[in-house]
């Protein structure tokens, strides 16, 4: 399931990023919807599953009827999916990973093929209910704390769980930023302690139910029955957990996982601490830009699809790393060009040489002349074929293996390509 990181170019080494609830607001995807055809049809699959219209609610609704958490699921993994399809459509470009903000974790295993969007419209709209009724309306709230460390917002919330009423942290979104959840009032408390004691702000949440907190108890069991009557498929690509920080392993865990959720607290800070080890940028695919705000520190950089400048210095980026990489594999060409010609032949078959010799040097000059007339756009596919037919030359003039490896790792230096090669090529190096 895992594509091989050693391969990715800059380009594609990006991972994708959807937002969970309390991102909504009137008026998201009306700019895809009404740009794009496979934006308008991903509305419509929605409204034909839910069965009310649900661009209507997006569009023109109130904000009151958009938070409802029964609402709010649905559209925002519409909305999402919606602009995930027309950053497919934009950009074709395959993700190294992806990961989503506790709703946000079913959007990236519904666009990386591990749940089909039929079924994730279900399972969300269940998911919303039964988070709705868990708790009765205005018990339960969620703060952010802004400016206030963790260990400090933990030990608060241990003091005021008290006789059955609870808070406790519910997102661990950056080092700055902490959510709260839990009963109203604690949680009131809570954040009055936090801002004696220095936080920089205490800002309350547009969300109906206090999520990740063991108030959603009661919705946990009756979540794993939902989600157990759904297949789930291997993933195109790797998708973490927003509560491990993790990557699924098996569909096997996606039940459990996805139900036990609903009482765990949000790592994001984990999240991000995988991606910024096997990522070089991200982009946040889903109304407004909440994730790439919370990365402002992150040590990669964070795109949001719904920003026009950003989307610019995205495509830019892409068109600088294909001239760079046109350019850097067809100076590769010309060096192992440059190595078969100083190697020595020592292979006395003339018609081993010609056809071991000759006929990949053919190939090879072929391939440099595609590159340069850009009519071969470069990519880790022409790496591979420029060592593979380098190293049939150096075995067909009986080059000592000693030579091979000096010649190998010259080039290799040289060029600074030895992560786009293959293992397979690699391993005959």
């Amino acid at each position: 399931m895992l594509l091989n990181e050693e391969r990715k170019t800059h380009m594609d080494n990006l991972a994708l990023l959807f937002p969970g609830q309390g991102s909504q607001y009137v008026g998201m995807g009306r700019i895809f919807y009404n740009r794009y055809a496979i934006a308008r049809e991903t509305f419509e699959q929605a409204e034909d599953t839910l069965g009310y219209s649900l661009k209507e609610m997006c569009f023109s609704g109130n904000m009151e009827q958009l938070s409802m958490t029964e609402f709010a699921q649905p559209a925002i993994l519409t909305v999402s999916m919606a602009a995930f399809r027309v950053f497919q459509q934009e950009f074709n470009i395959q993700p190294a990973l992806a990961a989503g903000h506790s709703l946000g974790e079913i959007t990236a295993l519904t666009c990386s093929g591990t749940i089909r969007y039929a079924d994730a419209l279900q399972i969300v709209r269940s998911r919303g209910q039964l988070m709705q009724q868990a708790v009765s309306e205005k018990e339960g709230a969620m703060s952010a704390v802004i400016g206030l460390k963790a260990e400090v917002i933990e030990q608060l919330c241990k003091e005021y769980s008290l006789d059955e009423r609870v808070v406790v942290i519910a997102n661990y979104n950056a080092a700055h930023q902490i959510v709260i959840s839990g009963h109203a009032e604690e949680v009131r408390k809570v954040g009055e302690t936090c801002l004696e004691l220095g936080a920089t702000s205490v800002v309350g949440l547009q969300v109906s139910a206090p999520f990740h907190s063991s108030l959603m108890q009661p919705a946990v069991s009756r979540m794993r029955e939902v989600l157990g009557q759904f297949q789930y498929h291997d993933p195109k690509w790797p998708v973490l957990s927003s509560t491990t920080g993790r990557l699924y392993e098996a569909t096997d865990d996606i039940v459990e996982k996805l139900a036990s959720q609903l009482i765990l607290p949000v790592n994001w800070q984990a999240v991000m601490d995988y991606v910024a080890v096997h990522a070089v940028s991200a982009i946040e695919i889903g109304p407004r830009n909440v994730l790439k705000n919370l990365a402002r520190s992150a040590p990669f950089q964070v795109f949001g699809f719904e920003k026009l400048e950003d989307i610019l210095g995205f495509r830019q980026g892409i068109e600088d790393e294909k001239e760079r990489m046109q350019s850097s594999v067809t100076q590769l060409v010309d060096r192992a060009l440059a190595i078969i010609v100083c190697t020595k032949n020592r292979n006395p078959q003339a018609d081993e040489y010609e056809h071991g010799v000759l006929g990949p040097y053919a190939e090879l000059l072929a391939l440099r002349a595609s590159l340069e007339s850009g009519k071969v756009q470069a990519t880790a596919t022409e790496v591979d074929i420029a060592y593979s037919l380098l190293m049939s030359m150096m075995i067909a003039k009986q080059a000592p293996m000693e030579e091979q490896v000096i010649r190998y790792n010259q080039l290799f230096q040289e060029t600074g390509h030895r992560n786009l090669v293959s293992e397979k090529v690699l391993t005959n190096a």
